[in-house]
């Protein structure tokens, strides 16, 4: 039979043990603490690298960047954000400084800001931005002006016209109103499947602007030859090749080889590297796999995004998410074809109001409202209005008028 040990009985080297046993239990619940403080942190850390949070688009020290056209006004809409420019530095294409207001809708800009928010209403997503620089296709002569089609040609570049390509006030009746010859500005999202650009802004350039071209190097054609589009360009061909995106300055006139002759040369502005939130808008120009994809030289990477229609060559897309290490890791993809009207919208106080032409002016463009959907109001309402209007529309057959589809009073 084994004898039973009273506890004081036990031997002598085991008692050392009963004050440590005491404390385990309180030693166990600061570990747990402290490994679930440590898993916790973690955690947040990822959301925040993955551009989690409530709210905003990642956590930290914050940028967003946002490229694309501009279509909307009183706060700039770009790639789908309203940024508030109220306080941005502007500048065009070469660095120069430039004016808010000769931000119009159409002109393909790139925007750095803060943090991208939702706003109440759950849906509009808005930041502010610190610097806005703009991004010209091309500079030069208007040719080849096909109203059949849609279409013209600068510096040997195929520009197609869209129901979405605003044209500046002086150019009345859109493409019927550019001269063969008449030095234009274009703007716009280059189409690889048809090697041209769609035009999303059109306007008069200054008597005397260096000519100027952008877009993928088609070929390389020799030491001091390349092609862009189907136009053949005289100039150094160190570091190109097929595919290159390339800015161009150049000289008034063709050589003797019926070239356009360079004056400078250097490669295109990519987005940062790195960005907790990122926008991207322009034409899709490759497609690798199912889920991986190129826009305007940028990498996309679909793997884990909500994907709206059908991403290929030459559809146009609205993608958001964060850069990582130069790719575009999307949350969100929407796709359409190229030249699917997509509209404009205004912010703003209306002025000059006309009841009887039923028009008003908002941001510098005349709203015709007629056909309008009123939100919160009516026709009748805007007599005196001082508050402020959302407007959502399309451009007219003469690009001179945002017919409005609906209207929506804030105040």
């Amino acid at each position: 039979m084994t004898p039973t040990l009273h506890p004081d009985s036990r031997p002598p080297r085991w008692r050392w043990l009963r004050p440590l046993l005491a404390w385990l239990p309180d030693v166990g619940a600061f570990c747990g603490a402290l490994v679930c403080a440590v898993l916790a942190a973690l955690l947040v850390g990822s959301i925040g690298g993955c551009g989690g949070g409530v709210g905003t688009e990642g956590t930290g020290t914050f940028t967003s960047v946002g490229s694309g056209p501009i279509t909307g006004l009183g706060s700039i809409v770009v790639s789908g954000v309203r940024y508030d420019d109220s306080s941005a530095t502007v500048s065009d294409d070469d660095g120069n400084g430039s004016d808010r207001s000769k931000l119009a809708l159409g002109l393909v800009v790139d925007v750095e800001g803060g943090a991208v928010a939702t706003a109440s209403d759950g849906v509009t997503l808005t930041a502010t931005a610190t610097r806005v620089r703009t991004r010209r296709a091309l500079l030069g002569p208007a040719a080849g002006i096909d109203l059949a089609s849609g279409s013209l040609r600068v510096l040997g570049q195929l520009v197609l016209v869209t129901g979405d390509t605003a044209f500046d006030s002086s150019l009345a009746g859109g493409l019927a109103a550019v001269a063969d010859g008449q030095l234009l500005e274009v703007w716009g999202l280059y189409d690889a499947s048809r090697t041209g650009w769609v035009a999303t802004r059109v306007a008069p350039a200054a008597a005397g602007s260096t000519y100027s071209v952008s877009g993928p190097v088609a070929s390389v054609d020799g030491s001091q030859s390349f092609t862009v589009g189907s136009q053949r360009f005289a100039g150094s061909t160190a570091g190109l090749a097929a595919g290159t995106i390339v800015q161009l300055k150049l000289q008034s006139a063709k050589d003797a080889s019926d070239r356009w002759q360079v004056s400078t040369q250097r490669a295109d502005d990519r987005l940062p590297s790195q960005s907790d939130g990122a926008g991207l808008e322009g034409l899709v120009s490759a497609v690798a796999s199912a889920t991986r994809f190129t826009v305007n030289g940028t990498l996309v990477d679909s793997s884990a995004a909500r994907v709206d229609g059908t991403v290929a060559v030459g559809a146009r897309v609205q993608v958001r998410g964060s850069l990582q290490a130069g790719v575009l890791v999307a949350t969100r993809v929407q796709a359409s074809a190229p030249e699917t009207v997509r509209g404009f919208e205004l912010k703003g106080t209306p002025s000059a109001l006309d009841t009887a032409a039923r028009r008003f002016l908002l941001r510098g463009v005349t709203v015709a409202y007629a056909g309008a959907v009123f939100d919160g109001g009516s026709a009748a309402a805007l007599v005196g209005y001082t508050g402020t209007l959302e407007v959502k529309g399309r451009l007219s057959a003469d690009r001179q008028v945002l017919e409005a589809t609906s209207i929506r009073f804030k105040d």
